[in-house]
């Protein structure tokens, strides 16, 4: 399987930056270096950027963003920017927008927001109030830009291989 695995990844262009602490001009310049140029990058995660001097986080974090989105759009390409809900949002009932830390502006400057909710380690119940089994997970479209309201996609989450499947949905 392993193999097999390796096999489908082989066309697949994958850069991985572990260190923390970048500065938008640097994620920038890497991303423009890329030959050829990426059409989706994912940025894990932008509470972790680099501070600017004399701004406080949140202005910050909020000038990252709005950079990423103007350079997503000049380049026709997406940016997936991870970030991590607050305190309170990991201990209410359900996070929200209002939860993404030092990240109002995700909200804002966003085309489609997706938050990941797990009840078994909450309350264990699903959206519609039922008992959540080890497998239930959900993705809730938060925001999604010119669709509509938000939504919660139910998919079955198998921590096994850390993939998400189409939740099989019995009545009764």
């Amino acid at each position: 399987r392993y193999e097999l695995m390796l096999d489908l990844l082989k066309p697949i262009s994958f850069l991985v930056m572990d260190n923390f602490g970048y500065s938008w001009s640097e994620v920038e310049a890497l991303l423009n270096a890329l030959k050829p140029k990426p059409i989706v990058a994912f940025l894990d995660y932008v509470n972790m950027i680099e501070l600017l001097q004399g701004q406080n986080k949140r202005d910050t974090v909020s000038e990252f963003i709005r950079s990423a989105k103007v350079y997503a759009v000049n380049n026709d390409m997406a940016i997936v920017v991870l970030a991590q809900i607050n305190r309170s949002g990991a201990n209410d009932n359900r996070p929200g927008l209002h939860h993404l830390k030092d990240s109002g502006t995700l909200e804002e400057v966003a085309d489609m927001v997706l938050i990941n909710y797990f009840p078994v380690r909450y309350d264990n119940k699903t959206f519609k109030g039922q008992i959540a089994g080890p497998e239930y997970f959900e993705i809730m479209v938060a925001k999604i830009k010119d669709y509509g309201h938000p939504k919660i996609v139910p998919v079955k989450f198998v921590g096994k291989y850390y993939r998400f499947e189409d939740l099989e949905i019995t009545n009764g």
